[in-house]
């Protein structure tokens, strides 16, 4: 196994690893058509797993690879907690 590589190498893994999730995801959600409000269980498998391949494609195993399944976690659960607080903000206005 490897040492432990420095912070700022860490900080590029999950910041790429991070991009590379949300942009797979809204490509993968664009060519499926995805109509409905809630994200399917897959759509979120695709987020995680193409966070920790890009991850593991940058940092190497198996410190690219944690820290890029972590990144695509929590990529994933930021965009739905920001979806969820602009759509109460937007029935708000609304009323």
């Amino acid at each position: 196994m490897e040492a432990i590589p420095k912070w700022d190498e860490i900080a590029v893994v999950i910041m790429v690893a991070a991009l590379a999730a949300y942009s797979v995801t809204w490509i993968v959600k664009a060519a499926a058509r995805q109509k409905e409000d809630s994200s399917p269980w897959w759509l979120r498998a695709v987020s995680v797993l193409s966070g920790a391949g890009a991850g593991m494609a940058v940092g190497g195993w198996p410190w690219g690879l944690v820290a890029g399944f972590g990144a695509g976690s929590l990529t994933t659960a930021l965009v739905g907690v920001i979806k969820r607080r602009l759509k109460a903000k937007a029935e708000k206005l609304e009323s």
